[in-house]
């Protein structure tokens, strides 16, 4: 069963931990009814995760800020408005490492100070080392980010290199 949980304007869609990892949690995102799971949601999840992440089948969780929420599917998610929800993540339950991951997510999209410092460190990146900037963001392309997530990503991926 789906949990979803609200934690300091953050939805915490959570999927029950399976046998086969993190492999059948994306099987569970793409083909729930082959798990009993409520399809919608994890559909709706999916799709607006990709909506602002872009497509890759190979991510382990998954977060977007609650405004590409569309109007048909905030039906499905009625945490967003009842508890004036800025952010989403999702993740499969007792994985630390994706929840800590994603969470930063949620930092970067809600904290201006916080993001104020990753963007300073993404430029002086980009500037005093374009060999490392260059390997980074051809990383994200090949794992099918968007562009316009890439800072975003990088704090993420990179927390111990902020500023």
């Amino acid at each position: 069963m789906i949990r979803c949980q609200v934690h300091d304007h953050v939805l915490h869609v959570i999927f029950p931990k399976t046998e086969g990892g993190h492999q059948q949690f994306l099987r569970h995102m793409k083909h729930p009814e082959k798990v009993y799971l409520n399809p919608d949601r994890c559909h709706d999840v999916l799709r607006a995760s990709e909506r602002y992440e872009g497509a890759n089948g190979a991510f382990v969780g998954f977060n977007f800020p609650a405004s590409v929420v569309t109007k048909e599917e905030r039906t499905l998610f009625p945490y967003i408005s009842l508890f004036a929800v800025q952010y989403v993540i999702a993740y499969m339950y007792d994985d630390e490492d994706t929840v800590a991951h994603e969470l930063r997510h949620a930092r970067f999209h809600m904290d201006p100070v916080y993001r104020q410092r990753v963007q300073t460190t993404w430029r002086l990146l980009r500037q005093r080392r374009p060999d490392l900037y260059r390997s980074i963001t051809r990383k994200f392309r090949e794992d099918g980010y968007a562009h316009h997530v890439f800072v975003d990503e990088f704090q993420a991926y990179y927390p111990d290199l902020i500023l």
